[in-house]
Parts: C-alpha cells; sequence; structure tokens
C-alpha cells in the first residue's frame, strides 16, 4: 500500500517563506511499516497529477480550504481515493463530501 500526503498552498503560486510541515512528520511516524509514503508541498514545488498510491492525503488548514477542494476534484478525477485530515472538518458544512470519500 502507498500512501500520499500534500500540505495545499493558500493558492496555486509557490510561497517564499513555507515552514517545514510538521503535521506530515508525525503522520508519517505514526504511519505502520510497510506502507510506502510520498510527501508533496504545494507551497514549493509543483504537483504531480499523475501518481502511482493508494490513497491521497491532504492536510487542510480553513485558508487552504478552497485550493485543498480544488486538488481533489482533480485528483478525483483520476480515481484516487481522498482522505482530508483536519480539525475543520467539524465546521465546514456537507459540501466537502463532494470531495473526499474519508474524513
Amino acid at each position: 500500500m502507498k500512501i500520499t500526503f500534500v500540505r495545499p498552498n493558500m493558492g496555486a503560486g509557490k510561497s517564499l517563506d513555507a515552514m517545514q510541515s510538521l503535521a506530515i512528520a508525525v503522520l508519517q511516524g505514526l504511519t505502520p511499516n510497510g506502507v510506502d509514503i510520498d510527501f508533496f508541498d504545494d507551497r514549493i514545488e509543483v504537483l504531480p497529477l499523475d501518481l502511482d498510491t493508494d490513497v491521497f492525503a491532504m492536510s487542510v488548514e480553513t485558508f487552504t480550504a478552497r485550493r485543498a477542494y480544488y486538488l481533489a476534484s482533480e485528483y478525483k478525477k483520476r480515481f484516487y481515493d481522498m482522505c482530508y485530515i483536519s480539525l475543520i472538518i467539524y465546521t465546514l458544512s456537507g459540501s466537502i463530501y463532494f470531495y473526499t470519500e474519508n474524513l
């Protein structure tokens, strides 16, 4: 099994001051042995649209939600299972279910 973690940016442009994503590092540490992991940071690199992965997991924050929804739509077109990792999920409307299978 392979999980691809993505940290979305606030918009399509690149950041000049991106800090290391500690949430993803913690999740990688909690992932069981034998599971392959990829990580892409949308803030500092171009995200590939075609990935060899089983699960696509995004760390979503309030200010990155719009970009995360856009990315989720693009990856769902390619039949990837989506998973959101976020605290804001509990405060969002039901619209998030159009973008993911797992919360």
